[in-house]
């Protein structure tokens, strides 16, 4: 699978030593799959 779009909101930078990645499949379909990915710190903040 390849990328079609790629879209990166930085909200700040992240605060922090440890930083836990999280992603999820939104939704699938025959050619693509929409995706998404947060960071957090060691305090659960984004």
């Amino acid at each position: 699978m390849s990328t079609v779009d790629l879209r990166v909101d930085y909200l700040r930078p992240g605060k922090g030593k440890i930083f836990t990645a999280t992603a999820s499949v939104l939704r699938t379909g025959k050619k693509l799959a929409v995706t998404r990915m947060e960071l957090h710190n060691e305090e659960k903040r984004l």
